[in-house]
C-alpha cells in the first residue's frame, strides 16, 4: 500500500502540545502510547488532539502494546472521553503514533522500526524521550512511500503483531551521547555522524512564535545500532498559535 499523505511538516498549538507532554509526567519509567488526531492541508498537519491508549505490555517499562479493541476504537476518529480536541475541528483524520522512551534519546530503535513497518500509510510517528528534565520530541515518517512487505528486513527483534492487529515494540537501546545541553533542535533530516561528534549546534532554532522542536543529527553509531536511516526522514515540528 502507498503512503498519499507526504508531510512536510506539521503545527500544534503550544497550549495542546505543552498539555500532552505534561501528562508523560505520569509516565516516568513506563513507555506511554497512543493517536494523534487532526487535519491535512495540502502537505501540512495541523494536530487537534493526542488520544492515549492503555499501554497492555506485560513490560511496561521498555516496551508498549496496544490491545486490539483499542486500536479499533481509535481507527475511528479517538472518539473517547479523554481526548483533547480543538473546536474547530470536524471529522479529524489520524495523523499519527506516538509513543515515549523513559531513558533513551527520541530515535526509532530497531523494534519501533519493525513496529511502524505494521502501519505503512500512516503519514508520521512520535517519538518523546524523557531521559531529559525537558522532554525530546522527534517525528518521523518513511521516506518513500512504502509498500506492504517491502524495504530492507528490520531482522530479528521482541516485536510482533498478531492476527488481530495487536501491536508490540521494545525499546532496548543503551545509548550514550555527548551533546550541547539544549532544549529544541530541527526535527527535517537525518544525516549519521561520527560517534565523537556532537550534535551540530547551527541546527538549533530559537524563534519563539515558530519552534522546531527534536533532537539533532544522530551519531553514526545509534543510526547502525537501531534502524535503516535511508528508510526514514524526520518532520519538522512547529509550535505555534493558530
Amino acid at each position: 500500500m502507498m503512503n498519499a499523505n507526504r508531510l512536510t511538516e506539521i503545527k500544534v498549538s503550544p497550549s495542546l502540545y505543552t498539555e500532552w507532554l505534561e501528562r508523560f509526567g505520569g509516565f516516568p519509567a513506563e513507555e506511554a502510547c497512543g493517536f494523534v488526531y487532526g487535519k491535512i492541508r495540502k502537505q501540512t498537519a495541523y494536530v487537534s488532539s493526542f488520544a492515549w491508549v492503555a499501554n497492555v505490555s506485560e513490560h511496561p517499562t521498555r516496551s508498549f502494546r496496544m490491545s486490539p479493541s483499542d486500536i479499533m476504537i481509535h481507527l475511528g476518529g479517538g472518539t473517547t472521553g479523554n481526548d483533547r480536541r480543538a473546536e474547530a475541528s470536524e471529522d479529524p483524520v489520524l495523523l499519527g503514533l506516538f509513543h515515549s522512551h523513559p531513558r533513551t534519546p527520541a530515535l526509532p530503535s530497531h523494534e519501533d522500526v519493525s513496529a511502524f513497518r505494521l502501519w505503512p500509510e500512516l503519514p508520521s510517528f512520535w517519538i518523546v524521550s524523557l531521559e531529559r528534565s525537558v522532554p525530546q520530541t522527534a517525528v518521523y515518517a518513511w521516506e518513500e512511500p512504502l509498500e506492504s512487505g517491502s524495504g530492507a528486513s528490520p531482522g530479528p527483534s521482541e516485536s510482533s503483531v498478531s492476527a488481530n492487529k495487536a501491536v508490540t515494540t521494545v525499546d532496548t537501546g543503551q545509548i550514550r551521547i555527548v551533546s550541547p545541553s539544549v532544549k529544541e533542535w530541527r526535527t527535517d533530516r537525518i544525516e549519521p555522524v561520527e560517534a565523537t561528534t556532537p550534535f551540530d549546534q547551527s541546527d538549533k532554532t530559537t524563534s519563539l512564535s515558530r519552534l522546531r522542536v527534536g533532537p539533532g543529527r544522530p551519531p553514526r553509531s545509534v543510526a547502525a545500532r537501531a534502524w535503516d536511516s535511508r528508510l526514514l526522514r524526520k518532520i519538522p515540528l512547529y509550535i505555534e498559535a493558530p
